[in-house]
């Protein structure tokens, strides 16, 4: 499906029914990511996957990363969505993060999957020198290299192949240029703004989110439960699926039911 947002042409999928659970991937992604969470969450939700501005079948790829909520915002709208949860991988659970600050009347609670807002200055350098591989003119090969291995994501897997494939289909300084907005971004003030519950869950070999994050969202946000998924890296809904689900599953669970029965 597509929805026009401030001249903005944006693809989304939406399937199933019941309490609506949005997906925000993450930078580089698109809404087929999900495929794991599509099949397994639409029978009890109604499951709602962008893809951001610039990415996948969205248009857009000229605006700044502090527009993506405001695009995302618009979709939910557009949507007439009054309520609804969300799930943000890394950069969108950045964007997941606005938009619960921006209508808090409307998250009913929200889950945040290896993701930063706040990176040691030695860390935040380590990370943008990975995305300025990007310049180099080898299509992107080194950078996904350098990156799959800080993501703890084996090069011969499935989900790899699968990442190159991506990259082959992007535009680098897009990326690139995406990922130094977002890691610049001073969301900490915004932060305080956020009211709902809120899950963070940490794959325990993710090597490009330092663990010390988790504990630094802890400290700005109403968290409510921590889940570390051993044994996998930065990308754990597609690496273990079945127990990121059920870790979600539980968090939903126990926000959706109370939000139902309060309405």
């Amino acid at each position: 499906m597509h929805v026009t947002i401030d001249n903005t042409d944006i693809y989304f999928s939406d399937e199933g029914d019941g309490h609506p659970l949005v997906f925000i991937h993450g930078l580089g992604g698109r809404s087929t990511n999900w495929t794991y969470q599509r099949r397994w969450f639409q029978r009890p939700y109604r499951v709602i996957c962008p893809d951001l501005p610039g990415h996948g079948a969205s248009s857009g790829r000229e605006l700044p990363f502090r527009r993506f909520p405001e695009i995302v915002i618009g979709l939910l709208d557009e949507l007439q969505l009054p309520r609804y949860s969300i799930v943000g991988l890394s950069t969108g659970a950045r964007v997941a993060f606005t938009v619960a600050a921006t209508r808090p009347e409307a998250v009913t609670c929200l889950t945040a999957i290896n993701t930063f807002v706040n990176l040691a200055g030695p860390d935040q350098t380590a990370r943008v020198a990975i995305y300025d591989l990007l310049l180099e003119h080898d299509q992107g090969e080194r950078w996904a290299q350098t990156l799959l291995r800080e993501m703890h994501i084996q090069e011969d897997s499935v989900i790899a192949r699968g990442f190159r494939r991506a990259v082959a289909h992007s535009d680098p300084l897009h990326i690139r240029r995406i990922f130094r907005e977002m890691v610049s971004w001073n969301q900490n003030d915004e932060l305080m703004n956020v009211s709902c519950p809120v899950q963070i869950i940490r794959g325990s070999l993710d090597g490009f989110v330092p663990s010390y994050c988790s504990e630094d969202l802890i400290s700005r946000l109403p968290v409510e439960r921590v889940d570390v998924l051993d044994g996998v890296g930065h990308l754990p809904y597609l690496e273990d699926p079945v127990r990121f689900n059920n870790m979600l599953s539980q968090f939903l669970q126990q926000h959706v039911a109370i939000s139902s029965r309060s309405q």
